[in-house]
């Protein structure tokens, strides 16, 4: 991806263990927060999220994920929290039935 560690979004994982705001106890969120944009995917079944453009719409207010004019970005933004995601993830103990 070529940033700095700095430049990189950051991902939030988060796990409520009780419901609010219509979603079910033990929901599970992924954000992929940059300078620019904070893009969320909710696990609870529904086609739920929330993209925002920090720069234009600091406070929040207008999501942006069922937007047609944002669905190119948001699969770029679904395929970059994927990929921080699996360079986050825990990588040991190293499987011992594969490889040289």
């Amino acid at each position: 991806m070529g940033e700095r560690d700095s430049d990189a979004p950051m991902v939030i994982e988060e796990h409520q263990r009780y419901g609010y705001m219509g979603f079910r106890h033990g929901f599970r969120v992924r954000t992929l927060m940059g300078r620019r944009w904070r893009f969320s995917v909710y696990d609870d079944g529904r086609s739920f999220g929330e993209l925002y453009d920090l720069d234009s719409d600091p406070q929040e207010l207008h999501n942006l994920y069922d937007d047609p004019g944002h669905a190119a970005l948001r699969a770029a933004l679904t395929e970059e929290l994927l990929h921080r995601m699996m360079q986050l993830a825990e990588t040991s103990p190293l499987a011992t039935h594969h490889g040289p």
